[in-house]
């Protein structure tokens, strides 16, 4: 169980097209979002990434059982580089 709480928790849903695009406008003010097991992969981190930099209020980034593949992983360390992003846990 999970200390922190989500303000937006989507675990094992399968993202992709308009859901995916719609999810991300919605992630505006969120503190906490939990993407675990949704089926996302590499291609899906170029919009994690400008989450990361446009939204300064998100400090806890839950995308465990993901298939995000190193290059994904690469694009999502440029976006925690951004000195706009505040993210503090990553899981």
């Amino acid at each position: 169980i999970s200390p922190f709480k989500m303000d937006i928790d989507i675990e094992c849903q399968q993202l992709s097209g308009s859901r995916w695009t719609e999810l991300v406008s919605s992630m505006k003010d969120c503190k906490a979002i939990g993407l675990d097991n949704c089926n996302l992969t590499g291609a899906c981190c170029e919009i994690l990434r400008s989450v990361l930099s446009a939204k300064p209020s998100l400090t806890d980034l839950h995308l465990g059982r993901n298939k995000l593949e190193t290059s994904g992983g690469k694009v999502l360390c440029q976006g925690l580089l951004d000195p706009n992003c505040k993210v503090q846990s990553l899981m």
